[in-house]
């Protein structure tokens, strides 16, 4: 079962500066899913100065309803944190409109900043950890069944697949 809480991230000296509920490791994470201003403030004091203050609930919807809590305080108080929403379950599990994903999705257009760079080794591996045993659904196994069904391959292509199959058997037997 997954555990949930609110957790607060700390300039040095112990001013709250952002509200979040999270699970797992979600209070740690510092640059994935974050707003620049927030990337800011942790570039400014340093990632290992940021205090994260945990308080775990009792569920999701405990969680929820702490963070808008948190969040309605510290403002009421006249703290300036940088929470772009006032918490809650309004935004829990919110989904972009079609509209806006075209419109995410023709910004990221010629975006070649990331092509051709090596991924490094801990990143590999930790992604390998994270995705083994993983199981794909049955819909998205027909989805990819159904995608390449009839596809003409060229020869080099079938023999180069099939090289690599025989060599990752061989990994698997010497293991």
């Amino acid at each position: 079962m997954k555990e949930f809480y609110v957790y607060l991230h700390c300039r040095p000296g112990g001013d709250p500066f952002y509200v979040g509920k999270g699970s797992g490791h979600r209070s740690h994470e510092f640059v994935i899913s974050r707003t620049p201003h927030h990337r800011h403030i942790v570039e400014k004091h340093g990632r290992q100065n940021i205090e994260v203050l945990v308080f775990p609930q009792e569920s999701e919807r405990a969680a929820l309803d702490a963070e808008a809590r948190w969040i309605a305080t510290l403002r009421g108080a006249g703290v300036e944190i940088i929470n772009l929403t006032s918490g809650g379950i309004e935004q829990a599990g919110y989904k972009h409109t079609p509209e806006a994903r075209l419109k995410m999705s023709e910004k990221l257009i010629g975006n070649t900043r990331k092509l051709g760079k090596p991924v490094p080794a801990e990143a590999r591996a930790l992604l390998s950890r994270l995705n083994t045993g993983k199981k794909q659904s049955h819909e998205t196994i027909a989805k990819r069944v159904a995608k390449n069904k009839g596809k003409k391959r060229s020869a080099e292509f079938c023999a180069a697949m099939s090289a690599l199959k025989r060599a990752r058997d061989a990994q698997r037997m010497a293991a």
